[in-house]
Order: C-alpha cells, then sequence, then structure tokens
C-alpha cells in the first residue's frame, strides 16, 4: 500500500480515513523498520519519534520468518490502540474474552487475558529471535514505544473522566447504587464493552469518590481503552485513598508500563506483589523489569558513547594546546638565539678601550707589563716605591677586569674611597694583595 499524502485538515479533529491510514503506516512501521531509512517522505516522522526519546533498532532491516500477523493484530487491537473493527482485534477479543470468563476474579480477567496473550507473543518473538539471529524483541521494543506514541497522542484528545470527592460522605443508597454499577461495569468488561464499563465506573466514582477499588477498576477499564495516563491518575487516587491496597499500585504499574516508564512500573508492581501477589502483577512485573534493563542497557550504551566523544574531543583539544605550546617555545627560542647572536656580532663589532689614567695609549689591558706600568704610576704619586706585581697571577687576571680595576686605582689614589667599597670584599682583598706586595723587598 502507498504511503498516505497529507492532506489539509482541520487540527481538532481527524477523519476515520486518516486514522485507518495512520495505524496502517504504524503496523507496517512494526514489521519493516526499515522503511524510516528508505522513505525520504517519512524523514519528519522519523525525527518525531526521535525527539521523543525513541530508540530506533541498530538494523532496520525486517527479520525474514518474523510473525508479522502478530505484529498487525498488536498494531490494531492490543493495549496501545483503542478497540477496532478489525477482524484480527475482534479474534484477540474473543479469545480473551473467553479466557478471562473461566477466571475465578472477575475484577482480573482482562488483565490476566491480556497478559496471557503478551506472553504468547513474546515467547513467540524470543523463540524467532533463537532461530534467526535477528533482533526480533529489539524490534517488538521498538514498535512499543513507536505505538505508545500514538497512544499519547490519541488520549491527548479525550476529556479525562469525572472524578468523585473524597471529602463528600455518601448516603446509603449511593453506596448501593455505586455497588451495583461496578457490578455491572464488570459484567461489561467481561463482554469486552470497555466504553460503557469506563462510563459505568464514571458514575460509580461519582456517587462514591471514597473507595479506591472504584478507581482501581476504572483504571484497569481505562488500560484496556488504551488510556493509560488517565488510568495512571485513577491509579493514584486509588493510591492516596488505601496506600496498603495492592490492585491500587497493579493498575498504575500496567499504566505506566505501557507509558514505557519501565524504572517506574516495575517499582510498582514490585509492591502490588508485596501486598496482593498474583499472577497479573508478577507478569507485569517480570515484562517492566526485562524493559527497563534494556532501556538501561540503550542508556548506559549511549552515556558510554558519549564519553568516548568527549575523551576524543579533549584530547585532540590536549594536542592541539601541546602543538600551539610547543610552537610557541620553538618561536621563543628562536627569538633568543637570535638575539644572543645578535649581541655576539656587536661585542665584536665594539671599540677598544680607552687607557685608563696614568696609562700610556697603546699599553695592554691586562698584560704584565701594563699591570706594573698602572700600579706603579699610581704608587709613584703617593711616594711609595715601585714594585713586580706581573709576578702575581691574581693580580695581573683582577686588573683585567675594567670596573674592579678602576675601583682599585681609584682607592691607591685616594684612600678615602674605600669608604664607598667596604662592602667590596673581591675590592678589598685585591687592595689588601696589592699593599702586601708592595711593602715586599
Amino acid at each position: 500500500m502507498a504511503s498516505p499524502q497529507p492532506q489539509p485538515r482541520s487540527m481538532d479533529s481527524f477523519s476515520d480515513e486518516f486514522l485507518s491510514d495512520l495505524r496502517i503506516l504504524i503496523a507496517r512501521l512494526r514489521v519493516n523498520p526499515s522503511l524510516l531509512e528508505v522513505m525520504e517522505e517519512l524523514d519528519f516522522f522519523k525525527a518525531y519519534l526521535m525527539s521523543l526519546g525513541c530508540i530506533l533498532p541498530s538494523d532496520c532491516i525486517q527479520p525474514p520468518s518474523l510473525d508479522s500477523s502478530a505484529l498487525l493484530r498488536d498494531a490494531f487491537g492490543g493495549i496501545g490502540i483503542a478497540k477496532d473493527s478489525s477482524s484480527s482485534s475482534s479474534a484477540s477479543s474473543s479469545a480473551s474474552s473467553s479466557s478471562s470468563s473461566s477466571d475465578a476474579n472477575s475484577d482480573d480477567s482482562g488483565g490476566e487475558s491480556s497478559s496471557r496473550m503478551e506472553k504468547k507473543q513474546s515467547l513467540s518473538l524470543s523463540r524467532e529471535t533463537q532461530k534467526t539471529g535477528h533482533k526480533a524483541v529489539t524490534l517488538d521494543a521498538w514498535g512499543r514505544d513507536v505505538n505508545a506514541a500514538v497512544v499519547l497522542a490519541q488520549e491527548a484528545k479525550l476529556p479525562p473522566p469525572a472524578m468523585g470527592d473524597e471529602s463528600i460522605e455518601p448516603t446509603k443508597e449511593q453506596k448501593e447504587q455505586a455497588t451495583k454499577l461496578k457490578a455491572h461495569a464488570q459484567q461489561l468488561l467481561q463482554n469486552n464493552d470497555v466504553d460503557e464499563a469506563v462510563h459505568a465506573l464514571t458514575d460509580a466514582i461519582v456517587l462514591d469518590g471514597t473507595i479506591a477499588s472504584l478507581y482501581a477498576a476504572r483504571a484497569d477499564a481505562l488500560i484496556r481503552a488504551g488510556r493509560p495516563s488517565a488510568a495512571e491518575r485513577d491509579a493514584n487516587a486509588a493510591v492516596a485513598l488505601n496506600r496498603d491496597y495492592g490492585r491500587a499500585y497493579r493498575e498504575r504499574g500496567r499504566a505506566r508500563l505501557a507509558l514505557t516508564r519501565y524504572d517506574e512500573a516495575a517499582s510498582d508492581l514490585r509492591q502490588a506483589c508485596a501486598l496482593d501477589w498474583d499472577e497479573v502483577a508478577a507478569e507485569a512485573l517480570r515484562r517492566a523489569e526485562v524493559h527497563a534493563r534494556r532501556t538501561t542497557h540503550a542508556s548506559s550504551r549511549r552515556a558510554r558513547k558519549e564519553a568516548k566523544e568527549r575523551d576524543k574531543v579533549a584530547l585532540r583539544q590536549r594536542r592541539e594546546a601541546e602543538q600551539a605550546a610547543a610552537l610557541r617555545r620553538a618561536e621563543a627560542v628562536a627569538v633568543y638565539e637570535a638575539k644572543k647572536a645578535e649581541e655576539a656580532r656587536n661585542r665584536n663589532k665594539a671599540p677598544a678601550p680607552s687607557p685608563a689614567p696614568g696609562m700610556l695609549p697603546g699599553m695592554g689591558l691586562g698584560t704584565r707589563d701594563g699591570v706594573d706600568d698602572e700600579l706603579n704610576a699610581v704608587l709613584a704619586r703617593r711616594g711609595m716605591a715601585a714594585r713586580s706585581f706581573a709576578s702575581d697571577p691574581e693580580i695581573v687576571d683582577a686588573m683585567a677586569d675594567a670596573e674592579l680595576k678602576a675601583k682599585l686605582l681609584s682607592c691607591l689614589e685616594d684612600p678615602r674611597q674605600l669608604v664607598r667599597h667596604q662592602r667590596d670584599k673581591k675590592l678589598l682583598g685585591l687592595l689588601e694583595r696589592v699593599l702586601t706586595r708592595q711593602q715586599q723587598r
């Protein structure tokens, strides 16, 4: 069947033909999700599913022997879609009715039959997975996410059922009438007349809003009608009225399971089994835990993938920073080497220093003859005898330092200059050595 072409229509309501085409499209996608990849006209729908957080299967290839009829029946008559006039839905409803009528507990019959049907489908998919090696269960879980999105879209158009007022104490007649309506609703549920059962239970709740079992019964009917959000609201009301009522937690867990909130559903269903164990709650708990583990695994896988991507980005940024730092260091070394080479060239080009006072032009600085001439010239002006200082290597080396030599000569010329250099140990040691040498004969 060709993909339905969108037609201009009012957003307030949809025609039966449009809704039927939508159900068929969803059923086809559940059987073969690869249509989302190969049909460009479905890109908008794929983007919408991704925005809801749906996890698309990694391999969008239809398993060759997958029982597509079971998926089609689930698409048209399962937990997520309201009652339909198709023959497959009628057949599944009849099977559910016959199995539920034989159950001892009339309140739980519908839920147990639905659980058996879903369990058989789940086992069938598991066997198919073992035979073919394909991820049939993953495909089924993805289909439930899509189905839940369709359910929420349909339920948003319906007004929520009326709630009772627990602050008003009902009369004896109202209580009796509410009890009769509840019994009538259970009979309607056995006949799969879900909408009428919801109406009957709503009338009972309006008459007596203080009984938790009425809210729990309507929650069960709403789940079968494909209205899990309203069912969760009724279950919350039942829990608020009686926190020790096991069925209230059971129905809330089933509603949250239909809404694909698996962790919350598992928590409620564990509480239900602890308070009042039954097969419906136990089977729903098993499914919730399976889906919760699968969701946790998918979330962990996404988290690991995101962490790996963050590590790659951090590593790339760190390498880029290291490369930039190495480049800056290389540039700094190049600048330093260039400056050092420039200073060496400037030293080689520097003019020869001028002779110190008392030296003749051309007299070598730091040479042995120059040392004797300079020191003896100063000592002669002080009235001291000339001596030979060139034989003392320490004096010769010290006189090679122009600054130290200038200080020494100034102190020999004027001893008062020692006050300025009294902390210069090198100068004082050199001066003491020169004077000691001068006093030797």
